[in-house]
């Protein structure tokens, strides 16, 4: 099931289903990537965001920066999953926060994993800002169900090729919008894909997270007011199955 034939007969019968909700991005600004840098562990960077959270101002929310973000995917592996080369653009978030820390924990994994041994830092310590997000998308599909259950292992693996035609077919069908299960996400949570801004169901974002990553060769942390999320090393990214997570 790779090519575009295939899945233009698994579409034949497929009919366009409403998608809404709140779905969940996870963003990495500059300022924030400037205060890990002051620090050395995790528990300095949870004392610093509390000394600034009492000093600093709102922006202005009439738009707001985090929903004029690039629509691009930052997911692990492969960027662009359902996105071939010059298409337009596209929102890529996530159904659960969980789900979209996973996919970022694997995303940096793989990036600690690929820098040189001898200057690769022994702990790469992030802030992210994760986000909710109301979305109203009209005409989508769901492909974590019949007939693309089956399938799941085509969906989240390491080649874009497939994934990258079945956009394009779903796009010729007039879906604009869909979920679809994530690789990176132990239980396989769901990822959502928007094509049009207009989906979007507000102009400011709903509830926001301060997530504090840090990678070492133990592993992946991620922690947020006394919440600690530990995900293990992306440890082969030619194969489908996702790095373990583990709360406590």
């Amino acid at each position: 099931m790779a090519s575009s034939e295939s899945w233009q007969s698994l579409l034949a019968d497929i009919r366009p289903v409403t998608l809404s909700g709140v779905a969940w991005r996870v963003a990495c600004a500059g300022a924030e990537r400037a205060r890990a840098e002051l620090t050395t562990n995790l528990t300095e960077l949870q004392t610093l965001e509390r000394l600034l959270s009492g000093s600093t101002t709102s922006p202005d929310r009439r738009l707001d920066p985090l929903l004029r973000s690039p629509w691009q995917q930052v997911s692990w592996p492969h960027p662009r999953r359902f996105h071939p080369p010059r298409q337009g653009a596209a929102l890529y978030a996530s159904l659960e926060l969980e789900t979209a820390l996973a996919e970022v924990a694997a995303a940096r994994s793989r990036f600690w994993q690929a820098l040189p041994a001898n200057s690769r830092p022994a702990a790469l310590r992030s802030l992210h800002t994760a986000f909710s997000l109301s979305y109203h998308c009209p005409s989508g599909a769901q492909l974590q169900n019949p007939p693309f259950r089956r399938l799941r292992d085509l969906l989240t693996g390491s080649d874009p090729q497939p994934t990258r035609q079945l956009a394009v077919v779903l796009r010729d069908h007039g879906i604009s919008g869909w979920e679809y299960p994530s690789g990176c996400c132990p239980h396989f949570g769901l990822n959502l894909l928007l094509l049009d801004p207009e989906q979007i169901g507000a102009s400011r974002p709903g509830e926001q997270q301060l997530w504090l990553c840090e990678v070492s060769k133990q592993g992946v942390w991620m922690a947020h007011q006394g919440r600690l999320l530990q995900f293990d090393h992306w440890s082969n990214p030619s194969s489908a199955d996702p790095p373990a997570l583990s709360s406590f």
